[in-house]
């Protein structure tokens, strides 16, 4: 991926810091920059990845990819890549971001469903965290309108798997028919 002889010169460790990496991971990257070696937890991480990878309906999608969000690539620090678990074609969507407080109050809550099912059934892709509160409730509201996808933006794809149950049990509660 690197070339050798130039990757230690161009990636330090202040470029990732600036680049806003955790300083953890910053100092194991330029370790496994300088010697090529992983740890065993870097290791399970690659591994339960690269499995996850291995799913047909699961996607790693490169700045460089067609289906990367042109949009996204305008943010100053704008991922080198995205995990999508379903189908890439939705990332290409008009789209709009709903975001809220995880305490919220029920009119609160009410009113962003409402509003995330009207966005979705005029075909709005809605997108937002998977957290409890206003997210919840925007994915909810867009899911209920079953007329187009939403998106979940997750910190890693071990994340969207935790926050999916949520979602499964919110269609099995009000969708009964709706496979997720």
């Amino acid at each position: 991926m690197f070339d050798d002889s130039t990757s230690a010169d161009t990636i330090t460790y202040d470029l990732l810091i600036a680049l806003k990496w955790p300083p953890i991971t910053a100092r194991q990257a330029m370790a496994y920059l300088s010697d090529g070696s992983l740890t065993k937890e870097q290791e399970t991480k690659r591994d339960d990845t690269l499995m996850w990878l291995a799913e047909s309906h699961h996607h790693l999608v490169r700045q460089e990819d067609d289906t990367y969000p042109e949009a996204l690539k305008e943010i100053g620090v704008a991922p080198a890549f995205l995990y999508v678990k379903g189908q890439c074609d939705v990332l290409a969507l008009p789209k709009i971001g709903i975001v809220g407080a995880r305490k919220c109050t029920r009119h609160g809550r009410d009113a962003t469903f409402q509003f995330a099912e009207q966005l979705s059934s005029r075909g709005i892709c809605v997108v937002s965290g998977g957290a409890m509160g206003v997210d919840t409730a925007a994915h909810q509201g867009a899911l209920h309108s079953a007329t187009t996808p939403t998106i979940a933006v997750m910190r890693n794809w071990f994340a969207a798997c935790l926050s999916q149950s949520l979602i499964v049990d919110y269609l099995k509660t009000y969708l009964p028919k709706a496979e997720p």
